[in-house]
């Protein structure tokens, strides 16, 4: 249920303009977080095929939150003004 509003919210971001942001937080949550948490998880706790399903939910739900908290963060009243 995560990754449908995930990927709803990076296309938000992504329509406001902030591809920029949006695309540092995904190298962070694959790169920095999920994969290095897949590694751990399957290698040290043997988790076989869940650590990898959870790797990439981790890193799925990272996205979402940090763009949720760009959603929060951005003024729509100044960006409808900018519009017209």
């Amino acid at each position: 249920m995560i990754e449908p509003l995930s990927k709803i919210m990076t296309g938000i971001i992504t329509g406001l303009g902030k591809q920029g942001v949006a695309s540092i937080f995904t190298i962070i949550a694959y790169w920095v977080i999920g994969i290095p948490f897949t590694l751990f998880y399957v290698f040290e706790f043997q988790g076989k095929f869940y650590g990898i399903w959870l790797g990439a939910t981790v890193s799925i739900l990272f996205i979402f939150i940090c763009s949720y908290l760009i959603m929060l963060r951005t003024d729509f009243q100044k960006l409808f003004k900018e519009a017209n």
